[in-house]
């Protein structure tokens, strides 16, 4: 019966799942590892108590032709050995799924810093597709962006201590194990998005810096407008009445004519935009 048990424990051992990326994965991981390892320790006295009862038997004096000494060595021998290499196999996996733990803390802490801040960066830039119309909401959209491309050198260690964790999770598994290129596909895909919205901060600051030259230009241009009506309107409130003899309203029509041309030469351009 304990034959049977055995071989079911090395099946189990044998179709684990491979180690996880995750640390909450790992760590269910563990969790199920330890009790494997309860439920294999809760055997161990039957172990012992089977072994005990081998070696007694092999201390019976028995005829020569009937000792079958020799197939209870082979029996005991199998399942001690047998036992062992569970024993052993689970020794392994449970300094494995340690180390992998304590290395995947690292690596995800610092991914989900990063990723969490790339977040936190559209969810800034959103609003900023708006269209501001003076410059002082411009202003406001340039120092936003100036921010961001503050905080894009400041994670730049950041990142540097995330391509290392990656590295040494990823190399401290097997070469064959998938889960290498999972964690650097993980980290190459962050680096895309990081990438991306570096880009994108940039573009939006060469924008924004167009945008408040082109509006501190309008804003100009609108001032020059209403101080030159203010100017003509001031010229009509300040002109005489109109006189009653021909010499005298032909000076004053000769006076209104070039008070007209005057409006009529104001840069037209100005007044369009």
């Amino acid at each position: 019966e304990l034959s049977d048990w055995v071989g079911e424990m090395e099946k189990e051992v044998e179709t684990l799942e491979p180690i996880g990326i995750v640390p909450e994965k790992i760590k269910e991981q563990l969790e199920e590892h330890t009790a494997l390892c309860d439920k294999l320790n809760g055997r161990k006295p039957d172990f012992d108590n089977v072994v005990s009862m081998g070696n007694e038997l092999l201390t019976i004096p028995r005829p020569a032709e009937h000792s079958g000494a020799k197939e209870v060595i082979d029996e005991l021998s199998d399942l001690q050995k047998r036992w062992n290499g569970v024993v052993s196999a689970l020794n392994d996996r449970q300094g494995i799924l340690t180390i992998y733990y304590t290395k995947s803390q690292t690596y995800y802490q610092i991914f989900i810093v990063i990723e969490t801040w790339l977040v936190s960066v559209d969810d800034r830039l959103a609003p900023l597709e708006e269209s501001a119309t003076t410059p002082e909401a411009i202003q406001e959209q340039v120092a936003v962006v100036e921010s961001v491309q503050q905080e894009f050198s400041a994670y730049e260690p950041e990142w540097e201590k995330l391509s290392e964790a990656a590295d040494d999770f990823s190399n401290s598994r097997p070469e064959n194990d998938p889960a290498r290129d999972e964690i650097k596909g993980k980290v190459s895909g962050l680096g895309d998005k990081m990438k991306a919205a570096k880009s994108a901060v940039k573009e939006k600051a060469n924008t924004l810096q167009g945008s408040l030259a082109d509006t501190e230009k309008a804003v100009g241009d609108l001032k020059d407008v209403l101080a030159f009506v203010e100017a003509r309107q001031n010229d009509l409130d300040s002109a005489e009445a109109p006189d009653v003899e021909p010499e005298k309203i032909e000076e004053q029509l000769v006076q209104h004519q070039a008070l007209s041309d005057q409006i009529k030469d104001f840069e037209p351009e100005k007044i369009e935009e």
